[in-house]
């Protein structure tokens, strides 16, 4: 999950082993900065979003990580 100030607010499932081309940010860096735009200055991890939310409890969010934390869609 994405959070913030601890309220979880974006659900994500990972790709795991993706292809290599999923982690390759480079030519994309190169292309902002061409146009003057900013780039990102954390690591980017291939995923999916799954839900999107306000206010979701973070008890709730727990139990539902919890419960399916084995989850594997492979």
């Amino acid at each position: 999950m994405f959070s913030k100030n601890h309220m979880p607010y974006v659900l994500w499932i990972g790709v795991g082993q993706a292809h290599p081309h999923l982690f390759i940010t480079q030519a994309v860096n190169e292309a902002a900065l061409a146009c003057n735009l900013p780039i990102e200055e954390w690591a980017w991890t291939p995923h999916f979003t799954i839900a999107r939310g306000r206010g979701i409890s973070p008890a709730i969010d727990a139990s539902f990580l919890k419960k399916h934390r084995d989850y594997d869609a492979a």
